[in-house]
């Protein structure tokens, strides 16, 4: 009986061990053919792609784009976020909410959603084929100063590139003046960067002769700067002054001359 009872018991575990085995490879296989018929569905979508766009025939494009919608693949959320100067219509425009998700172009839809709006700097674009959600975070271009060149005004990152033209300046920035005052951004930069109670009272930075800098701040008063080391004199003037009352009442620093500081 004891003989029995252990064949037996080798016999079930041996099935149960068959079993398992074959049931772990049934899920893989499963999950193979899945991975392959999305491939497939990935593939077919592109070769279709090109085919229809070849032949001109968007006829076959969007049957088969309607196929795969009615299969459970449409699109149904667009969420976008990073976006402060550009409108949610931006980028929804440019989204053709009818052809399946599995069919966006994604690096298309980049390029058109960037040339949308002049303050979208980069756009990254996931999409969640189970949950036929599309994700669009937007990276703006961060507005640094009005530039008043050539009659115009332009806004400008901190790099000198041109976001917009726009007629009223933008009365949170400082404004630079001068054709080519983009020449010696590296100083504007230096001193802006700077959070002492000074920098916070300046208005406008004229370019002068292409040679240096003069500065204007809020209480009226101008500071000219020399040719050599602007920086190193602005930085100096902030530390003989740290107390800036005066500065409400001078109308001009000139420190053209570092061993002539005229103050008016």
């Amino acid at each position: 009986m004891g003989y029995y009872s252990i064949m037996y018991k080798f016999v079930v575990e041996r099935y149960n061990a068959i079993l398992t085995c074959c049931r772990n490879l049934l899920r893989r296989l499963v999950r193979f053919w899945l991975y392959a018929a999305i491939v497939g569905v990935l593939a077919l979508a592109t070769l279709l792609g090109a085919v229809s766009v070849a032949i001109s025939g968007k006829d076959v494009f969007r049957a088969f784009s309607d196929m795969l919608v009615k299969a459970g693949l449409p699109i149904r959320e667009v969420v976008v976020k990073g976006n402060y100067m550009a409108q949610p219509n931006d980028v929804l425009y440019v989204i053709d909410n009818e052809r399946s998700i599995v069919l966006l172009g994604l690096e298309d839809l980049k390029m058109r959603i960037k040339h949308r709006n002049p303050w979208i700097k980069d756009v990254a674009i996931t999409r969640l084929l189970h949950s036929g959600v599309l994700h669009i975070d937007v990276k703006e271009y961060e507005a640094f100063a009005n530039w008043n060149h050539h009659g115009v005004n332009s806004i400008i990152d901190n790099t000198g590139h041109v976001i917009v033209n726009s007629v009223p300046r933008f009365g949170n920035l400082v404004s630079i003046c001068c054709d080519d005052a983009k020449e010696d951004l590296h100083f504007v930069r230096a001193i802006l960067d700077d959070d002492s109670a000074l920098v916070a009272m300046v208005s406008s930075l004229f370019w002068v002769e292409g040679k240096r800098w003069d500065v204007d701040l809020s209480s009226g008063l101008r500071i000219r700067l020399p040719e050599d080391n602007p920086v190193e004199a602005w930085f100096h003037l902030m530390k003989e002054y740290p107390i800036f009352d005066n500065f409400f009442i001078w109308k001009e620093i000139d420190m053209r001359d570092a061993n002539d500081i005229r103050i008016k």
